[in-house]
């Protein structure tokens, strides 16, 4: 949980340390990081999800050298993945403007993406899952948190030392995910951790690229299908006003700090059970599900948030109306990341990817669209949507997993895929 939040906090400490220079400022870098969030942070993290299955599964089934291979894979193909969305961003401009956003903040946003590093968050990301497949955790509890540390010092240094406004809070960023990235191959090499798992350079590493990219793009789907549903709204909340883009960015990383609590067990359900079923043992691999559901608790935020991201009071007055709304939602959204983790380490991220497509494009937006623009409602009626989808998903994935799923022969599939 602690490292998941630490990665994601990155883009709130920019919104929040940014929106204090204005609000065509915080528009910008809020629908800045909603474009890094969808084409960026969501393809990392679910093309590692394949990482998830793979690596814990080799591990649980005691096969250490060929996690080294998969490794190489991980890192070959997150290049590659990182190409494609360098592509994309070279050409965020023109695309903000063909949906309707105002020219000042395109442009703005269009800058700020240019100068962030994110191809450091794509190999921090394959690093962070090949230590956590061994169980090896605390160190990236301080990288994370370190990484923080830097992360807002580096925003301090640029915006109100050097006051390099837009372009500097997108370089303090890249800062802390160059920190990271460089702390977690540092400490790789420096504590022999990889001894283990390394046999050296290897061939083979292109051997399982189509398997390993097929369940990748199935946990891209997994992961994107939510985020983009979240990220339409903010360019819908663009058409609305300034006011309510702002908001709707303000909410949207409120929202995100208990995605990272959420993710965050989902990415620990993930690795237990896949490497639970590499070894065989189904009991372990549904007692680690259950586990997971337990430690899910309701959680809560108060308006006092909004304050910590603008000083605009039109803003802060509508973030206060809407949060309630996110609110009544988060237990079951915690039990529906719980629900991802166990399928992610089943191997089952296209299911995953579809129960998704279901709740958020056949539920959530069907009715969130239609409040927000045709009822009094306005932006809040978006999150009514949303509150109504993950609610059905949570109270599925809490069904599937203890009446419907076959453990037994999950275990079985596993050490049947010859993978080995």
């Amino acid at each position: 949980i602690l490292t998941q939040s630490a990665q994601t906090a990155l883009q709130p400490i920019s919104t929040m340390m940014g929106g204090h220079l204005g609000k065509t400022e915080l528009d910008a870098i809020s629908l800045a990081n909603s474009i890094i969030n969808v084409s960026g942070n969501a393809l990392v993290l679910g093309m590692s999800t394949a990482c998830d299955t793979y690596f814990g599964q080799a591990y649980g089934n005691k096969q250490y050298k060929y996690i080294g291979i998969l490794l190489q894979t991980s890192v070959a193909i997150h290049t590659l993945l990182w190409v494609f969305c360098a592509a994309i961003h070279m050409n965020m401009e023109p695309i903000l403007l063909a949906l309707g956003q105002d020219p000042d903040v395109a442009r703005s946003s269009h800058i700020h993406r240019h100068k962030f590093l994110i191809q450091f968050l794509f190999m921090y990301t394959v690093l962070r899952k090949y230590l956590a497949s061994q169980s090896i955790v605390i160190p990236h509890i301080i990288i994370g948190s370190s990484g923080l540390i830097v992360a807002a010092l580096a925003q301090y240094i640029m915006l109100y030392i050097f006051e390099t406004g837009i372009v500097g809070s997108a370089l303090a960023q890249g800062i802390a995910c160059l920190y990271m990235c460089t702390a977690s191959f540092v400490y790789i090499y420096a504590t022999g951790v990889y001894k283990l798992t390394w046999g050296g350079f290897s061939w083979h590493f292109l051997d399982g690229w189509y398997t390993f990219t097929k369940l990748g793009v199935c946990g891209i789907l997994m992961v994107t299908l939510e985020w983009v549903a979240f990220e339409v709204t903010v360019l819908l909340a663009g058409i609305l006003g300034e006011t309510e883009l702002g908001a709707q960015g303000v909410v949207f990383n409120i929202d995100a700090f208990f995605f990272s609590l959420g993710f965050g067990m989902s990415d620990a359900t993930a690795v237990r059970v896949a490497q639970s079923l590499g070894a065989g043992n189904s009991i372990q691999a549904l007692t680690s599900a259950r586990v997971g559901i337990t430690m899910i608790g309701k959680r809560d935020a108060t308006n006092q948030c909004s304050y910590a991201y603008c000083v605009q009071h039109d803003v802060i007055s509508l973030v206060a109306r809407i949060m309630p709304f996110p609110a009544c939602y988060v237990f079951f959204d915690g039990i529906s990341y719980i629900g991802r983790g166990v399928f992610r380490g089943c191997g089952m991220q296209m299911s995953a990817s579809v129960i998704m497509a279901v709740v958020f494009y056949l539920v959530a937006l069907p009715i969130g669209i239609p409040l927000m623009f045709h009822t009094e409602l306005k932006l809040m009626g978006v999150w009514v949507g949303f509150a109504i989808g993950i609610t059905i998903s949570g109270v599925f994935f809490l069904v599937f997993i203890i009446r419907i799923l076959d453990w037994d022969k999950a275990a079985r599939d596993v050490s049947a895929s010859g993978q080995w």
